[in-house]
């Protein structure tokens, strides 16, 4: 958000208290001074969500107010539904303890690609997918953060702190004890509540802090999503003994892999760590639809032996889904995996393999069995007719219709002789 101040008298002062009196949950704005102007305007105050212009060159104010610029802030960035904000809120220095406005979902979401985390985690049904498209339903949300938490690229937020503001934190503070919580009095990480931290946020902050979760009401209507929180971080404080050496990137999953295999956290979960397992039965033809199509690029293609393998690597898997939307031969089962090991940062395993098949003119592998003979079997004709690299089948094209104009003609051929 941008500030624009015209002519206002004291402008230093100003502008440091309106910093001053700025709520920790909204990013500072950027404020800019403006002098140059004719005073042809009324003094007025307009705040939109990205800029606030206070005018004063007339000089009619005695005293232009920064709370009223902060309080306006606020009622544009958050639906307070709660607690009201007044001037006396900020003059007697009490925080706002409560705001809350609708998750807001980023374009590097996965619903287009059949990922549908949120809906399954969200306790009110609140959230739905349409045409590739998350919708939330505002008179079904509670605002308990779930689906954040459940999000494992941090593609939905819950109002404040994103996962980028979390890790710009890490580089100001750079080490001490933090404690989160949704009351303003005792966090030095504000949330709207406990649930928007899932395994991923709660690993990567323990890595660097003495992390302390306070759900300050027992009676909250969203006390299961922050339990489920605090149930995580009791798990994450017994597996990890030592605290590894690493540093936050901004890319969620990618932290939370990278902590997972510096601690060298291993053994089963008690609680979703949002890792998958893929199978693969034998229908499937290897056609690589699953290796073009991930989003995240958790598979790829290997070859050793004179076999043609799909590696599948459980750290870069969402569980979106998408593989299992887009194979034809309904031959992907993704499950959820609760062992941490499957975590670690260059663990992959094969999930299928085929016999590669050499050219039967030049020798030269070009494809595998399995696809050969699916798609003859589509086109039923003989699969031993389809054991030719591309190259060959146009040699051997060409060398037939040759003979067939030379059975029929003869050596003369139309225009020569």
């Amino acid at each position: 958000m941008k500030v624009k101040l015209f002519k206002i008298k004291n402008e230093d002062e100003f502008v440091s208290k309106l910093l001053e009196t700025w709520p920790a949950y909204i990013p500072k704005p950027k404020v800019e001074i403006i002098n140059d102007i004719t005073c042809d305007e009324e003094p007025f105050i307009i705040v939109s969500e990205k800029e606030v212009k206070v005018n004063d060159c007339a000089g009619l104010w005695a005293r232009p107010d920064p709370q009223d610029i902060v309080i306006k802030a606020i009622e544009l960035n958050y639906a307070i539904t709660e607690k009201s904000i007044t001037r006396r809120t900020f003059i007697t220095g009490r925080q706002v303890e409560r705001f809350i406005r609708l998750p807001k979902v980023n374009e590097s979401c996965l619903a287009p690609f059949g990922c549908s985390q949120c809906v399954f985690s969200c306790p009110s049904n609140a959230i739905s997918v349409i045409e590739g498209k998350v919708k939330i339903d505002e008179n079904k949300c509670t605002y308990c953060g779930l689906c954040s938490a459940s999000c494992p690229i941090g593609a939905i937020s819950l109002a404040y702190p994103t996962w980028n503001s979390i890790t710009l934190m890490t580089k100001v503070i750079k080490k001490g004890k933090i404690t989160v919580s949704c009351d303003a009095s005792k966090a030095d990480l504000l949330v709207p509540c406990l649930g928007v931290l899932g395994p991923e946020e709660i690993y990567s902050l323990y890595s660097f802090y003495d992390l302390d979760l306070i759900c300050p009401n027992e009676n909250c209507v969203n006390r299961k999503a922050a339990l489920n929180a605090i149930n995580i971080f009791n798990e994450v404080k017994e597996k990890m003994k030592i605290k590894p050496s690493t540093y936050l990137t901004g890319v969620k999953r990618a932290d939370y892999t990278r902590v997972i295999s510096s601690a060298n956290i291993s053994g089963k979960s008690s609680f979703d760590i949002h890792a998958y397992r893929v199978i693969m039965t034998e229908d499937c033809t290897l056609c690589g639809v699953c290796v073009r199509k991930c989003p995240t690029k958790a598979f790829n293609f290997s070859i050793k032996d004179s076999k043609l393998m799909i590696n599948f690597n459980p750290s870069k898997c969402v569980g979106c889904n998408a593989c299992v939307s887009l194979c034809e031969e309904d031959a992907i089962i993704v499950t959820r995996e609760y062992d941490y090991s499957s975590l670690h940062e260059g663990y992959s395993y094969v999930t299928a393999e085929d016999e590669i098949v050499k050219c039967k003119r030049c020798g030269k592998p070009f494809d595998n069995k399995k696809k050969i003979l699916r798609v003859a079997s589509i086109l039923n004709v003989n699969p031993e007719d389809l054991e030719y690299c591309n190259e060959c089948k146009q040699v051997i094209t060409a060398e037939r219709i040759l003979k067939t104009w030379k059975d029929k003609f003869g050596d003369v051929r139309r225009g020569y002789k």
